[in-house]
């Protein structure tokens, strides 16, 4: 390359920043892919994989990638105005190890350039340089009508005239807000499924009206028992949601779809100080039912708070007893930090045994998380100390 050569290189990279678009990938060979189709991709030595879809620019397409010789792909799908910004990704969405992705070409209009096509990347998860060999599946997504939209406050009867079927809602939410989904059984002419309704209802609920993808949220059998079903979640942007109902029994019958917003959690008690001299001895408890829920999703979870002070290095042995979840961190802004800890089984069998140690000088906080009506143990002494807590 010859100096004339050389800046004339370097004033079209000057050129090509001046204009932020970024250069091309220079390690992976680009292949392309018209949608509706299918491509095999060899395997190859290349950090990644490129892949050109030429689509009508109006249609959702879902993007497959399987494995064709054991690998774990990840797909990406890429910014068109620099090929680096990842605007959405997939790991095992189709099963298995297989990649699956949706693209909707009015959700997501930055990824389509001007002549109606969209990139992807592909990425290797269990083998670091080598892209393995996959087969790359493009596939026109219908676009379903949802029968109504639900408002927040009612509840709709819904008619399953077969084992299997399924009704399709949707419902409008803004990011942030606390939704409560049930899904009810009911025989005929009653409110609740005390006549022996045979439904056995499943939720599930999707961002986009494309049931083919994967939902966002899932319930079967509610925190609350029985068959019926119940989901809380918060939404994670604002938009359209659409909720399919659905009955997992052979037989006909009906079920009560209800939506309304949730109440949020309560704040966190203030922690019981604790003492060494108190772990020393020994401390028994019970999980109360008015004690606050360990997780807003499981309504049976409850916990109990406790704070133990220390100093930097300082470090402590601390046993349990009993069919409970014992967590230790710290309490930030955000809310409870777990630590991340292992428990070991004494040679009895019973009580279980952690090493504390704090990490800067403080409060190091014990959460105790299981369902109303359990006792527990803590304590810092001998194996047998938390024997008379059961």
């Amino acid at each position: 390359m010859t100096l004339k050569d050389i800046k004339s290189w370097k004033f079209g990279a000057l050129i090509a920043l001046a204009c932020s678009v970024a250069p091309a990938p220079l390690l992976a060979q680009t292949t392309s892919l018209t949608a509706p189709g299918a491509v095999v991709r060899p395997a190859s030595n290349d950090d990644f994989a490129l892949v050109d879809v030429a689509t009508d620019g109006k249609s959702p397409i879902q993007i497959d990638v399987i494995a064709l010789d054991g690998t774990d792909p990840i797909v990406k799908l890429l910014s068109a105005r620099n090929h680096e910004t990842v605007l959405a990704d997939n790991d095992d969405g189709g099963g298995s190890l297989n990649a699956r992705l949706m693209f909707d070409p009015g959700a997501t209009p930055a990824a389509l350039d001007a002549n109606g096509h969209i990139t992807l990347r592909i990425d290797e998860y269990s083998l670091e340089g080598r892209v393995g060999k996959y087969a790359i599946i493009a596939s026109t997504l219908e676009r379903l009508t949802p029968e109504k939209t639900l408002s927040f406050g009612s509840t709709e009867r819904v008619t399953f005239d077969r084992g299997g079927a399924s009704h399709l809602y949707a419902f409008n939410a803004a990011e942030g807000d606390l939704i409560e989904l049930r899904l009810n059984a009911v025989a005929p002419g009653q409110g609740d499924d005390e006549g022996g309704s045979s439904v056995d209802p499943v939720l599930k609920v999707y961002a986009s009206p494309f049931p083919s993808t994967d939902p966002i949220q899932s319930n079967d059998d509610g925190p609350e028992g029985g068959l019926d079903s119940l989901l809380r979640f918060a939404v994670p942007a604002t938009g359209t949601y659409y909720v399919s109902a659905e009955n997992l029994n052979s037989d006909a019958g009906y079920a009560d779809l209800s939506l309304k917003k949730a109440a949020p959690p309560p704040p966190p008690p203030a922690p019981t100080r604790l003492t060494p001299a108190q772990l020393g001895r020994g401390l028994c408890g019970e999980i109360t039912a008015d004690a606050p829920m360990a997780n807003w999703f499981d309504t049976d979870q409850h916990y109990a708070l406790y704070s133990l002070s220390g100093r930097r290095s300082d470090a402590i042995t601390l046993r349990k007893s009993g069919d409970v979840d014992v967590q230790v961190g710290y309490l930030t802004p955000m809310g409870f930090a777990h630590v991340d800890d292992e428990w070991t089984t004494g040679d009895d069998g019973n009580a279980q045994t952690l090493r504390l140690k704090w990490e800067k000088d403080g409060d190091l906080h014990i959460r105790v998380s299981a369902a109303a009506g359990t006792h527990y143990g803590l304590g810092s002494g001998g194996a047998d100390q938390l024997a008379r807590c059961q």
